[in-house]
């Protein structure tokens, strides 16, 4: 994985050296591919992660089908309680 960990005294020192010397074409396309995953990584969060009114609805409607199946299996309604 590419992404590491930020440690903000290293980045100056990093920062000032591709002021100095600029970007070589290796550390371009490091760059380019961090970019490129962090671009992927936020579209993933982005269309994964559901809704409070979508997780809302998911939680009534178990809550529903439990109570559903809790009255029609009485002796199971009294083992689930006891």
């Amino acid at each position: 994985m590419i992404v590491e960990a930020f440690d903000p005294v290293h980045e100056v020192g990093l920062v000032d050296a591709v002021a100095q010397l600029g970007l070589s074409p290796a550390l371009r396309a490091r760059l380019e591919a961090a970019e490129t995953q962090k671009r992927e990584l936020e579209n993933t969060m982005a269309t994964k992660l559901p809704t409070v009114d979508a997780a809302v609805a998911r939680y009534r409607a178990n809550l529903m089908r439990l109570t559903e199946a809790l009255a029609s299996d009485s002796d199971r309604a009294r083992a689930a309680l006891t």
